[in-house]
């Protein structure tokens, strides 16, 4: 793998979440493992989701954010998967949070083959 890519995709499918988006993006930039990136993929919400969907990423360069009309999540998903360039994938609802250990313990699993 390319050593500029990222080692895990967080693909983030949001839809009207601004009340608890700032969590789970939050859960992420408090990452031990820091080699990730996230992407943000806003299925039409209201302007208030995508504007802290858009500072976020302003914030930070490991975010991405994709702006789509309303299909739902399957699609929401795979817009965020085909944009995609970790090693490994992983998925992060808007209404989800990470423990601050949880990607170095992912791939502590992924190397030790299970």
């Amino acid at each position: 793998m390319n050593s500029s890519l990222p080692l895990v995709s967080a693909v983030v499918p949001v839809f009207r979440s601004e009340d608890i988006l700032a969590k789970a993006i939050g859960s992420l930039l408090a990452q031990d493992l820091r080699d990730w990136e996230a992407i943000i993929v806003d299925d039409g919400s209201p302007e208030t989701s995508w504007r802290i969907i858009r500072a976020y990423a302003w914030i930070d360069p490991r975010i991405r954010v994709i702006r789509r009309v309303h299909e739902g999540v399957c699609g929401t998903r795979n817009a965020g998967i085909a944009e995609a360039q970790g090693e490994f994938l992983m998925f992060l609802d808007a209404d989800d949070w990470l423990e601050p250990d949880a990607l170095s313990r992912l791939m502590g699993c992924c190397e030790a083959g299970g």
